[in-house]
């Protein structure tokens, strides 16, 4: 979807994953999308 393609495509592309699992999958990355990753101090 990022290429630009409508879930429609993606779906019938890729019959195996479900609408849910693809919207919880684009959800699951604007959450991490948000974070941010901080360096670790020894």
């Amino acid at each position: 979807m990022a290429a630009g393609n409508a879930i429609e495509e993606v779906l019938a592309a890729y019959p195996y994953i479900g609408r849910e699992d693809s919207l919880q999958a684009l959800t699951h990355a604007a959450w991490r999308s948000e974070e941010k990753d901080l360096p670790l101090v020894s």
